[in-house]
């Protein structure tokens, strides 16, 4: 009687951590899922940042050629 009051003491312990392991595993894929959501919207971002640098470049050096033609316009 002993023995399978400790062999059912056994298997509830095993269940218990069976299930505490299935519950670390849900957080480790939420935390997973979590991460990769906050790199793709930085990357985003950077992307977005990329481009609006590019965006201010080109038009910093449109008004420098657009200044140039005038200048060179005025000058002869």
């Amino acid at each position: 009687e002993n023995r399978d009051e400790f062999i059912k003491e056994f298997f509830a312990i095993q269940q218990q951590e069976v299930a505490v392991k299935r519950d670390e595993l849900a957080i480790r894929k939420e935390e997973t899922k979590f991460n990769q959501e906050v790199a793709l919207a930085s990357i985003s971002s950077q992307e977005k940042v990329e481009l609006k640098r590019g965006d201010v470049f080109l038009k910093t050096q449109i008004g420098k050629y657009w200044l140039w033609g005038v200048l060179g316009y005025y000058s002869q």
